[in-house]
Order: C-alpha cells, then structure tokens, then sequence
C-alpha cells in the first residue's frame, strides 16, 4: 500500500512538536480545525473537522490513538470522511520527532491507501496538502516560540 512521508524542523523538543498535535487551540492555530475531539491517551479518540458550518461537517478525519508519547503520535484505523467521496479507511497516521542541533526533526507518514479513483484522488490531495500544513505549523512553531 502507498504511503506520504514529509518531514521538517521545528524549534523546540520532540514533546513540545508532539503536543502540537494533541491540543484543539495549537491544531486550530496551525491546521485550522474547526472542531475536534483528541483523548491523547493509548485508545484514545482522534477526531478532527474542516469547514464546520450549522448544516454539518465538510470533511472529517479520524482514529484510534495507538501510542503516545516524547517524540510519538501513531493513530491507526484512520478513517476520511466527506461529502463528495466514499469513506476512505483504515489508514494509518504516524508522526514521529527526533531530537536533533536546535529543535526537532518532525515527520509525518500517512499510509494505507489502497487502489481507485477515489483512492488515488485523496492520496494525490494528501501528497499535496501535507508540505502546506508542515510549513504552516513551522510558521506557527517558530513565531510562538514553542
């Protein structure tokens, strides 16, 4: 199965990056969720929601939280919900940090996209999107001081 993989460097410790993806008012600051629901635990609840109007939810992410930790966030059973497609699951979500001179190297791999149309249309969203979204939390990251 295919898989998107980016990486970049942030400013601070694995933890600090880490919790960047745990916390509504960080993910709204960086990714601008509109809604969420993150229990940061092992089993824990991952759900995330884009263009929230009072008619519903554009597009939804969510999953199971698998491991949690300094320099972890692996979420399994990863599902896409929207209105325009099929649902898109399971996937999985890894973002990992590492230590390195001056902060982090942060790296997000997203997987498990199987074959078809649909299939390929959000794999190639994913491929794009994901450069955007690390470069927008590396602005957000470095102007907060994280």
């Amino acid at each position: 199965m295919r898989a998107v993989s980016n990486s970049i460097h942030l400013p601070m410790d694995p933890e600090s990056a880490i919790g960047l993806f745990l916390d509504e008012n960080h993910l709204q600051g960086w990714w601008r969720v509109e809604g969420c629901l993150v229990e940061p635990r092992a089993g824990g609840v991952y759900t995330l929601a884009w263009e929230v109007t009072p008619e519903g939810l554009g597009y939804v992410t969510s999953g199971i939280i698998e491991e949690v930790g300094a320099g972890i966030l692996r979420i399994g059973s990863v599902v896409y919900l929207n209105p325009r497609r099929p649902i898109l699951g399971p996937m999985t979500l890894a973002v990992t940090a590492k230590t390195i001179a001056g902060g982090c190297d942060l790296t997000v791999v997203q997987g498990g996209y199987r074959e078809g149309p649909n299939w390929d249309w959000y794999h190639d969203a994913v491929r794009n999107a994901w450069p955007v979204v690390l470069s927008a939390l590396a602005d957000y990251a470095g102007r907060d001081g994280r």
